[in-house]
């Protein structure tokens, strides 16, 4: 008699996937979108090494105007200017006045100065710790960043609103200067003082448009900072990996 296959073959080798009788064939594990397989950590290392740079960027700032507030005046006061041979006394008086005026506006915002530096140093050195922390993988490392960043942000638009309004008062300042320049000037030289009141005034408006620019420049990338910090892979990508660490 012809031999007969047997019952006994592999289930798997014979059921077909489209049967209603037989369970669907198990599905590998693929990692979502928020797990460690989508974080690139090269943009959180680019982003960290930024922010180290302005917050690095901000302490020297703030060092130096330090230095400016503690000692300006006195710099000033003795690189001042005296009597000018061959000077009319009239553009003497008017250099002195200038001078004077400028210190003027310094000295009404010398409290508020004040507090601008020591914020910036503190703000920048939440930058480099939040950073650098974050880059090495630190438990406090992301939520310094992030409130560093928000407090980054209050700061560039109150000072930079401030720094405005004294910009201003500079500007009447010297704007007042040049004409009376250019009223005790001679016939053939008052064209020559219209030129210089006139670039004096464009290199200071190019100067405020410039830190405008600046300023919003920094205020959106912090802004983006904070967003991209606080994405869920991000977060898992840099509190998971800190709570293992500290727990090992």
């Amino acid at each position: 008699m012809a031999d007969f296959p047997h019952d006994d073959v592999p289930v798997a080798a014979t059921v077909s996937p489209f049967d209603a009788y037989q369970p669907p064939l198990a599905i590998e594990d693929q990692p979502s979108a928020g797990t460690e397989a989508t974080v690139k950590p090269g943009r959180i290392k680019a982003l960290c090494i930024v922010l180290i740079i302005l917050g690095g960027l901000g302490l020297a700032n703030a060092l130096m105007s330090a230095v400016g507030l503690l000692v300006g005046q006195q710099i000033q006061g003795a690189f001042g200017l005296g009597n000018q041979p061959g000077v009319p006394q009239r553009i003497q008086d008017l250099q002195r006045d200038l001078q004077r005026g400028l210190q003027d506006v310094q000295d009404r915002f010398l409290v508020a100065n004040s507090i601008f530096v020591a914020s910036h140093a503190v703000l920048a050195g939440a930058l480099l710790t939040g950073a650098i922390q974050s880059l090495r993988r630190r438990a406090p490392g992301r939520k310094i960043l992030i409130a560093a960043c928000l407090s980054a942000i209050a700061f560039e638009l109150i000072r930079g609103t401030v720094q405005a309004f004294i910009q201003v008062q500079v500007m009447s300042i010297t704007t007042h200067f040049f004409q009376e320049m250019m009223e005790i000037s001679m016939d053939e030289a008052a064209e020559a003082a219209e030129w210089v009141a006139w670039g004096a005034r464009a290199g200071m408006v190019i100067g405020v448009l410039f830190a405008a620019g600046w300023i919003l420049a920094k205020v959106v990338f912090y802004g983006f900072a904070v967003w991209y910090l606080r994405k869920p892979s991000v977060c898992e990508h840099l509190d998971t990996d800190a709570v293992t660490a500290v727990l090992a």
